[in-house]
């Protein structure tokens, strides 16, 4: 006999990936393509870096909502549960993102928030400057043994210095996109500055960043 297809899609999901603009500064966006998705019928199921992994079910009328809480115990979510709010996905065991349907009263608020964004401002920070400090270094290693790899290679560890430049130009990018960002919007956030980036100013500014460093690329290679 035939297997209908809500029976062959319990034992082989489709799903889709999908990227994001990311939850740090472009929060609000996400969760309402998240919950566009729902309506057309893809459902959340993973979180992956700059990702999402979507399902194929019934379409839903719901909204989205992020709190932030360090390992929370079973009785948080089954309260969370009970107002009408479905746990959907967890990061890092502290950002935890719930859907309800639409209407449902928020339990989520910017006060409740505001310790573990504190301590993630700070994580931010100190892998900033360590990352930066990594680059900086590899820059200084770079100009200064220099002059002897080319005497001792004649010409040819140079042009591996160029690309190894290269890479830690493109790696100063996603350091920024990962550190230095979300960093500086907490920063703001702290001051009262409400930062909200849409997905196409976020592509901007990758866009920018690439530029720089195709700059900076092509000024090595002629000089």
């Amino acid at each position: 006999m035939a297997m209908n297809e809500s029976a062959w899609r319990k034992y082989i999901p489709i799903t889709r990936i999908e990227l994001i603009a990311g939850l740090a500064c472009c929060a609000d966006e996400d969760l309402q393509r998240l919950s566009t998705w729902a309506a057309q019928g893809w459902q959340l199921v993973e979180v992956r870096s700059m990702c999402v992994v979507l399902e194929r079910t019934t379409p839903e009328q719901v909204v989205f909502a992020l709190d932030y809480q360090h390992h929370p115990d079973a009785e948080y979510f089954a309260l969370c549960g009970m107002a009408g709010w479905r746990h959907v996905v967890s990061l890092s065991h502290s950002i935890h993102l719930f859907q309800a349907p639409i209407g449902t009263r928020s339990l989520f608020s910017a006060h409740d928030t505001s310790i573990v964004v504190r301590a993630q401002r700070r994580l931010s920070g100190v892998v900033l400057v360590c990352g930066l400090s990594l680059v900086v270094m590899i820059w200084l290693v770079s100009t200064q043994v220099w002059p002897w790899l080319v005497a001792w290679a004649d010409g040819l560890l140079p042009w591996v210095l160029v690309g190894g430049g290269f890479v830690s130009m493109y790696a100063l990018i996603v350091i920024c996109w990962y550190t230095a960002l979300p960093w500086l919007v907490y920063q703001m956030r702290w001051y009262g500055i409400d930062v909200r980036w849409s997905r196409h100013r976020a592509r901007m500014f990758v866009d920018g960043l690439s530029v720089v460093a195709g700059a900076m690329f092509g000024w090595m290679v002629a000089y």
